[in-house]
């Protein structure tokens, strides 16, 4: 309605889950972008606060997101995502910890390549442009704007070679952002 969204790499997604969609973060219209462009219904880790907002803790009940608790391990929440996966659904995952006030790609945080490597399910890469040109941060009225959305092709961990579980969560988040990095510059994109 406020925004034209162009994607690429629309072959990359699998037909169907188990998969862990991690993407960049530039504002809170993000998970709806990804929901309308991916074949999933996808179930997103979202920060515990807010579902302390008003009428957005109802739309983020009614879909299904997951609270996650900020600072501390949050156990209970891995459990189910970890749970979700094994029945083959899909998780959705801002690795950046929050909206991204910049124009940077913040340092992925790696609570994602643990559910990877704990449940062998692959993750599917994807970077979003220009959606915080349409709500930008701290906004609440849309503005018209395009969105492109680059789809990239999904990142098998068997194929990765680490040994160490806590060097290869490291490794796997800082990849996985690289890719993301690179894709958003892939095919005209700006930052």
């Amino acid at each position: 309605m406020f925004a034209k969204i162009e994607i690429i790499g629309k072959e990359n997604p699998p037909e169907k889950g188990p998969l862990i969609v991690v993407s960049n973060h530039k504002s809170i219209l993000d998970p709806m972008i990804l929901m309308v462009t991916l074949p999933y219904n996808i179930k997103f880790l979202a920060a515990s606060y807010l579902f302390k907002i008003p009428f957005l803790n109802i739309i983020l009940k009614i879909t299904g997101m997951l609270p996650v608790k900020e600072k501390k391990e949050d156990l209970k929440t891995l459990k189910k995502a970890i749970e979700l996966l094994k029945e083959g659904k899909v998780i959705g995952v801002f690795p950046e910890g929050g909206v991204s006030i910049n124009e940077e790609v913040s340092e992925f945080k790696p609570g994602f390549a643990f559910l990877s490597l704990r449940t062998k399910v692959p993750i599917l890469p994807v970077a979003i442009v220009g959606s915080n040109k349409v709500l930008p941060p701290g906004k609440w009225i849309p503005k018209r704007a395009r969105i492109k959305v680059f789809i990239g092709k999904p990142i098998f961990i068997e194929k990765l070679n680490v040994e160490n579980k806590k060097e290869m969560y490291i490794f796997l988040a800082n990849y996985t952002r690289e890719v993301i990095c690179k894709n958003l510059y892939a095919g005209g994109f700006e930052k």
